[in-house]
């Protein structure tokens, strides 16, 4: 909110190597991994975040999907507790690593590309996933809603990764429009899990499943506000 009303003349940005460097590390922050920097090392990155992303996925099902109605039960505390030693933080330092996608915009002048979902959406993941990580006990929609998200982003920055290089990769990133299909996908497969667990008494309705909810249904709504301004509004134009 501050940035518009800065008094500073506008400028070129002198720091687009690190923007560019950013959308690259979003993608190893799915999870992490070190990798070297050429422009074509981007399909590197989303192969290693789909690999990761598989192993994470089948660990999930494996370990944790037969008791998703039992979340009381010790074994799944004492798994819950390790995990977000682990990954939870991880992942956690990866929603706050994201907001530096406003920082950049605030430098670079590009104020439209800070709306309101924009900011809704990182800060609310900031403030949501640092309170999961400190409950008791967090049911199993939030790693259902993790792997998702999960493979949604690395896709998501696999295409900003190319957007990334300019001019010379637009002919490649036609397929924005279905990015954006799948994001409402995600949410869509979320809503309908959580429903789901809750109303057959599978997993326990508490305040953070209540803001959980509330939220991603958010989300869907402003992800279908924005696909009908940007991609419906333009084929009646047309």
């Amino acid at each position: 909110m501050a940035g518009p009303r800065l008094d500073a003349p506008p400028r070129t940005f002198p720091h687009q190597d690190a923007y560019d460097r950013l959308q690259l590390h979003s993608i190893r922050l799915q999870p992490l991994h070190h990798l070297p920097g050429k422009w074509f090392i981007v399909l590197e990155f989303t192969w290693n975040a789909f690999y990761n992303y598989d192993s994470r996925l089948a660990t999930l099902a494996n370990t944790i999907w037969h008791l998703r109605c039992r979340t009381s039960e010790i074994e799944y505390q004492q798994f819950t507790l390790k995990e977000r030693g682990g990954v939870g933080w991880l992942i956690l330092f990866e929603k706050f690593f994201s907001l530096l996608d406003t920082i950049f915009f605030v430098l670079r002048k590009k104020y439209s590309h800070i709306s309101f979902l924009h900011v809704f959406h990182h800060v609310c993941m900031c403030l949501l996933s640092a309170w999961i990580i400190n409950a008791a006990s967090p049911g199993i929609f939030v790693y259902v809603s993790m792997t998702i998200n999960c493979f949604v982003h690395v896709i998501m920055y696999f295409y900003y990764g190319l957007a990334a290089f300019g001019k010379r990769m637009q002919k490649y990133l036609w397929w924005k429009r279905y990015l954006t299909v799948m994001q409402i996908l995600q949410f869509v497969i979320i809503l309908s899990y959580m429903a789901f667990s809750f109303l057959t008494g599978c997993e326990s309705f508490g305040s953070i499943e209540l803001a959980s909810f509330i939220f991603v249904f958010a989300l869907l709504l402003l992800f279908l506000n924005f696909y009908r301004n940007s991609f419906k509004k333009k084929e009646r134009k047309l």
